[in-house]
Order: structure tokens, then C-alpha cells, then sequence
């Protein structure tokens, strides 16, 4: 399977990306899934905890996130990473935590233009 095209820049709803919320940089994976965890479990309606939300089960299929929670996430993406998703990945190719952070870390490694 693979991920949306990441040389197609998004724009953040400000203008700018914001402050990555790891001390270990933008290109820490782990970090991305402690954060999408952390916000599914707030939005999830089954009460779960970060550490118990399987990062590779389906967040819209498995009942983890409703539609409301699924686009809460979408804006949470956005004003962290300054990576607009359109909703229809999320049920897509970007339907859990494990491809959502591999689209974020790639999305945040540095694009190096063919200069020929």
C-alpha cells in the first residue's frame, strides 16, 4: 500500500507548521504515535487509554473514533504537524495510527530538490 504523494506540500491553517511536540525532532516515529494515541484515546469513545489503542487497528472501522472524533483528528493533525489530510484518507490508505505517523514523518523529512 502506499501513502499519499509527500512531495505534495500542505498548508497549515496558520500559515506555518507548528512546534513539533518532540524534543527528538520531526523525524522521531515514535513520538508521532505517542501523540496520535494520546488524542485518539481523548476522543474515544470506548474510554480507552494511549497505551491500550492498538496502532495498527482501524480507528473509524473498530469503533475507536466516530466521524466527530475522526475529524477532530484531522484539525489536531494540522495545527501540530501543519499536514492537511483530506477526510476521505482517513478512511482510506490513512485509516490508523501506524500509516497516519508514517505519513507525518515522511511528510516531515526534508524534500530534496533534483537541482539538474
Amino acid at each position: 500500500m502506499s501513502l499519499p504523494n509527500r512531495n505534495q506540500k500542505s498548508k497549515p491553517a496558520s500559515g506555518r507548521a507548528a512546534e513539533y511536540p518532540s524534543a527528538d525532532g520531526p523525524h522521531d516515529r515514535g513520538a508521532v504515535i505517542s501523540r496520535l494515541r494520546e488524542f485518539v484515546a481523548a476522543q474515544s469513545d470506548q474510554q480507552l487509554a494511549a497505551d491500550q489503542i492498538d496502532s495498527a487497528a482501524s480507528l473509524l472501522e473498530e469503533g475507536i473514533l466516530d466521524s466527530v472524533g475522526s475529524v477532530q483528528l484531522l484539525v489536531d493533525i494540522e495545527e501540530t504537524w501543519g499536514l492537511a489530510i483530506d477526510e476521505s484518507e482517513l478512511v482510506g490508505q490513512l485509516h490508523n495510527i501506524d500509516h497516519l505517523a508514517d505519513f507525518i514523518v515522511s511528510s516531515r523529512d526534508p524534500i530534496v530538490d533534483d537541482p539538474s
